[in-house]
């Protein structure tokens, strides 16, 4: 082997490490922001949650029409619930 020939071939690898390395840092990457981005979505869930649970419900008596609070243990239930739907089925 000449040494033109091993310099194609040693730069022939060090590109292709380059590149493997590059795509390993690439799929490291995406899978920590898909990560991020799933507790995200989690906490905008509960958030969500509990700005539909203060909308006011029309149609009920004037007794009841301000106070239809939702206590905090049905609002985790709930959210539980779809989380592990969306853990299952998604």
């Amino acid at each position: 082997m000449t040494a033109i020939e091993m310099f194609g071939q040693s730069g022939f690898l060090a590109v292709l490490g380059l590149g493997i390395l590059l795509l390993i840092i690439l799929i490291i990457r995406v899978s920590i922001v898909e990560k991020r981005l799933n507790a995200l979505e989690e906490k905008l869930s509960i958030v969500e949650a509990k700005a539909i649970v203060n909308v006011p419900v029309s149609g009920l008596s004037s007794v009841n029409a301000g106070s239809a609070a939702i206590p905090n243990a049905v609002i985790a239930a709930i959210s539980a619930a779809v989380n592990e739907y969306r853990k299952n089925n998604i």
